[in-house]
């Protein structure tokens, strides 16, 4: 009798062990799929980060360059405008007016020519572009101050000085200008491709997580249909709370064996949470406090509580 008793307490704590590994398994399984779904969010904020950051690169630098260098272009052909205004007026009091506002103009490009060379970095392909037109524009401003001063003295020669010179000066510089806006055209065409290639993985990456998501779920269903309370034992965060019950006075369990009935494990059978109950045994995180042991003990053999009120109870 007392081997058959021995007999199926090993199997019933063979089956239990048996619950218990695949349990684990599982729960390492389902740590596996949440680290690599922690992964492709991660994954996912870069994604979405880096198309938020070249959206603004694009918007807020390459445009703006852009405009700039288009600025650049406009104000060059509004002096040399302005020069032949000055070539074909009379009025020594507009010609004194327009060499001013054309010295001006000039000094005002050349700084504008170098504040936008200090935004570009020493590899940019425009830098080179730009060089070249702060170069023809420092010949340009000689050019004009002669012209100017020819301009004041000999209608004639001035014309023949402006049209022959000008012309050439535009040419040079509008090359350098169309140089620069085709080099940042290109940046801009490779930034778009990059931000497009980045947006085309936010759905891959989406339908990876949505993988990941449905086997994390089939896992735990397995786990459900394998192991009594999987998702209690395992996942439940209350868990954490009754993990804390060992501490308390009154999280003890005391069970006198000398006072069960033969064959009896009713406690056992009854508690949800598979507890073995032997003497003055400390609470575990596991159990759920549903006293199932202590109410169905036929002979009340199962206390609850500090020693003190145990001995109460038993008075």
């Amino acid at each position: 009798m007392d081997k058959g008793k021995r007999q199926r307490k090993k199997d019933n704590t063979g089956k239990r062990k048996r619950g218990v590994g695949i349990g684990i398994k599982i729960m390492g399984l389902l740590l596996l799929l949440a680290i690599t779904a922690i992964s492709c969010v991660g994954v996912l904020v870069w994604t979405l980060q880096s198309v938020i950051g070249m959206s603004d690169q694009i918007v807020s630098e390459q445009v703006a360059e852009q405009e700039k260098i288009s600025t650049l272009s406009r104000q060059f052909t509004y002096i040399n405008s302005q020069v032949l205004t000055h070539v074909m007026t009379t009025n020594s009091v507009t010609m004194d007016t327009l060499s001013e506002k054309i010295l001006q103009d000039i000094a005002d490009m050349e700084q504008q020519i170098e504040e936008f060379g200090a935004l570009l970095s020493e590899g940019d392909e425009r830098k080179e572009a730009l060089d070249s037109a702060s170069a023809e524009l420092a010949k340009y401003r000689k050019t004009v101050e002669s012209l100017l001063v020819t301009s004041a003295e000999n209608k004639t020669q001035a014309y023949v000085s402006a049209t022959s010179n000008l012309p050439m000066f535009n040419e040079s510089i509008e090359a350098c200008m169309n140089e620069m806006r085709d080099i940042t055209g290109e940046q801009m065409d490779q930034a778009y491709e990059g931000m497009s290639q980045r947006v085309e993985n936010i759905p891959r990456i989406v339908v990876g997580a949505t993988w990941i998501l449905t086997g994390a779920m089939v896992l735990i269903l397995i786990g459900m249909c394998t192991q009594e309370r999987f998702f209690c034992q395992f996942l439940c965060p209350m868990g954490a709370v009754f993990a804390m019950i060992p501490i308390l006075p009154s999280a003890l369990f005391n069970r006198n064996r000398e006072k069960c009935p033969s064959k009896c494990g009713l406690c056992r059978k009854r508690c949800p949470a598979h507890l073995e109950i032997d003497g003055d045994t400390p609470l575990s995180g596991e159990c759920i406090c549903c006293h199932a042991c202590q109410v169905t003990c036929p002979r009340k053999n199962i206390q609850i509580g500090p020693v003190k009120e145990r001995e109460m109870v038993k008075e």
